[in-house]
C-alpha cells in the first residue's frame, strides 16, 4: 500500500474513533433509565381521597417544592412536573404515627449492672431521663423508617426508649434523610409505669410515687429560678439539672405528658395522677380502653390507640369464620370439669373465652369510637408487618372505615399539633401522600407509592401484581 494512502487512513481512523465512542456511550446511555430531575409531581386521573369522606374522582394533585400547590379534577399538568398517571389508582393523605420508635436504635439488651445503692441509682438506671431529646437519637437510615413507610407513613411523633421518663418526643417526616426532618419538637415528654430493673422505682406504685416527686421537685426548682431571675438580692443560686430543667413545662402545664399504657389499671393510674398533680395527659396504647369506655367518654382525654393486638391462638386458624363465632357463642362461665371425662368439654370453654378476649380487643377501637371518642393511631408496641392486617381487623371488628382513615390521617394530626401541615390534601400542607391501586382497606390492595414532602418513595413489598395494576410512571415531556 503506498505510504500516503496508509498516512490518509490512519488520520480518518483517528477521526472515526471518537464518533464511534460517541454512539457506543450514547447506545449505552439509551439503554440505562434516565432520573427525572424535577422538584416537581402531578399525579394525574386518579381517585383523591382529600379526607375522610371527601373524594375527588379522575383529579390531579400537583406537589410542588414538597408543598401541595394544587389538587381537583381540572388542575393544569405543569411542563415540569414528573407525571404519575393514576389510572385506576387511589390517592390518600399520608398517615400519621401519633407515638412511634421508628428511627431510634434499640438498647443494647443483657443485665444490667449492678449500682452501690440501688434506692439512689443513677437517673439512667432508675428510667427518669426527661432531658433526652429524639432529635438526637432518630436514625433515618433504621429499617423501621423504610418498614413503616412501605405502609403509607410519612409522618411519626417519636421518642426515646427507656422507662418512666425517657425523653421528650419530636414529629419527624420519615423521607430518606440520614437525620430528622421535624416538623415539631419540643411538645410531648414520654411515660410509661416501665419499673426498673434491679432498682428503685421497682413496681408500678414506687414508679407512681417518683412521678409524684419528681412534679412536685420540677414545680419547686422552677419556682425558685423564677424568684432569682426576678430578684437574686437575699437567696442562694437555686439548685438545677438537666433532668428536673427538662421536667418543668411539663410541671407547668406547657407539655403534655403522652403516657403509654397497657393495661385498664395502668389507664386508670394515669388518669387519676394526671388529675392529682395537674399535668396535661396524652394516652397512647390503651389497649385495654374497652374496659373503660364510660370513664373515657366523660373525661374525653387526648388518644393514640394502640395498633398492636394479640395474636390469634395457632389452634384457630383451621377453623372458618362461622365454627369460630359458634365456639364463642358456646361459652358457658359457670363451667368447670367434675372429673377428667370433663375435660374436653372444659378445654372447648377455655377456648371459647379465649376467642372472646381477643375480640374485645380487637373491637377496642370500635368500642371508643361508638362511645363518640376520637383519637391517632400509635405504632410503639406494634409489628410493621401485623399494623395494616390489624387496621383492617379493627374495621371488620366494627370501627367506621372512615373513622379509621381519620385515626390514620387527620385525627393523628391535630393530636400532634401539625394539622396544617399534613393530615388532609390541600393546597399549602406537605405532598405527603399514599398512592395505592385500590381502597387501601381493601385486603387485596398494594401499596404502589409513598411521597414524602414531594419525594417518591416505591415499597420494597410490592408484588407483582400489585405493579401490574395501572399507573405508569413517566417523566413529562
Amino acid at each position: 500500500m503506498p505510504r500516503r494512502l496508509t498516512a490518509a487512513l490512519a488520520v480518518a481512523l483517528l477521526a472515526i474513533a471518537p464518533v464511534a465512542k460517541a454512539q457506543n456511550f450514547g447506545a449505552r446511555a439509551a439503554a440505562e433509565p434516565i432520573p427525572t430531575v424535577t422538584g416537581t409531581l402531578a399525579i394525574t386521573n386518579a381517585r383523591i381521597v382529600r379526607a375522610p369522606g371527601t373524594v375527588l374522582e379522575r383529579a390531579t394533585v400537583v406537589v410542588r417544592d414538597g408543598v401541595i400547590t394544587a389538587v381537583g379534577p381540572d388542575v393544569a399538568v405543569p411542563y415540569d412536573a414528573r407525571v404519575i398517571a393514576g389510572d385506576s389508582l387511589w390517592v390518600f393523605p399520608g398517615f400519621v404515627d401519633a407515638a412511634s420508635y421508628a428511627g431510634i436504635p434499640e438498647e443494647a439488651a443483657g443485665q444490667p449492672q449492678p449500682v452501690d445503692d440501688p434506692d439512689n441509682a443513677p437517673p439512667a438506671r432508675a428510667g427518669f431521663q426527661p432531658d433526652r431529646d429524639a432529635r438526637t437519637l432518630y436514625k433515618g437510615s433504621d429499617a423501621s423508617v423504610t418498614a413503616l413507610r412501605d405502609l403509607g407513613f410519612t409522618t411519626a411523633q417519636v421518642f426515646p426508649r427507656g422507662g418512666m421518663l425517657p425523653g421528650a418526643g419530636a414529629t419527624v417526616l420519615l423521607g430518606s434523610a440520614a437525620g430528622p426532618v421535624v416538623l415539631k419538637s419540643g411538645a410531648a415528654q414520654g411515660a410509661s409505669y416501665e419499673a426498673a430493673r434491679g432498682v428503685a422505682p421497682g413496681t408500678p406504685m414506687a414508679v407512681t410515687a417518683r412521678f409524684r416527686q419528681v412534679h412536685r421537685e420540677a414545680a419547686r426548682r422552677a419556682a425558685l429560678a423564677g424568684r432569682y431571675a426576678a430578684d437574686p438580692s437575699g437567696m442562694a443560686p437555686p439548685p438545677w439539672d438537666a433532668a428536673h430543667a427538662a421536667y418543668a413545662p411539663v410541671a407547668a402545664g406547657e407539655v403534655p405528658l403522652y403516657f403509654h399504657v397497657n393495661t385498664a389499671l395502668e389507664t386508670h393510674r394515669a388518669l387519676s395522677l394526671s388529675a392529682e398533680l395537674g399535668f396535661r395527659i396524652t394516652l397512647t396504647g390503651v389497649g385495654e380502653g374497652f374496659e373503660l369506655a364510660e370513664k373515657l367518654a366523660r373525661l374525653k382525654p387526648a388518644m393514640a390507640l394502640t395498633l398492636a393486638l394479640p395474636e390469634a391462638p395457632e389452634w384457630a386458624a383451621s377453623l372458618k369464620a362461622d365454627s369460630l363465632e359458634a365456639l364463642m357463642a358456646s361459652y358457658d362461665p359457670a363451667e368447670r370439669a367434675a372429673d377428667y371425662r370433663d375435660q374436653e368439654a372444659e378445654l372447648q370453654n377455655l377456648r371459647s373465652r379465649q376467642l372472646l378476649a381477643r375480640k374485645d380487643y380487637v373491637a377496642n377501637a370500635a368500642t371508643l369510637a361508638k362511645a363518640g371518642l376520637r383519637f391517632g393511631f400509635a405504632t410503639r408496641d406494634a409489628k410493621a408487618e401485623e399494623l395494616r392486617r390489624n387496621v383492617l381487623a379493627m374495621v371488620e371488628a366494627g370501627l367506621p372505615a372512615d373513622a379509621a382513615l381519620a385515626a390514620l390521617t387527620i385525627d393523628g394530626a391535630r393530636l400532634l399539633g401539625v394539622d396544617d401541615a399534613v393530615g388532609t390534601i390541600d393546597p399549602g400542607k406537605l405532598g405527603n401522600l399514599v398512592v395505592t391501586d385500590g381502597d387501601w382497606f381493601a385486603e387485596e390492595t398494594r401499596v404502589r407509592h409513598v411521597v414524602v414532602a414531594g419525594e417518591v418513595f416505591e415499597p420494597a413489598a410490592r408484588t407483582e401484581r400489585g405493579a401490574s395494576r395501572g399507573g405508569s410512571d413517566r417523566p413529562s415531556r
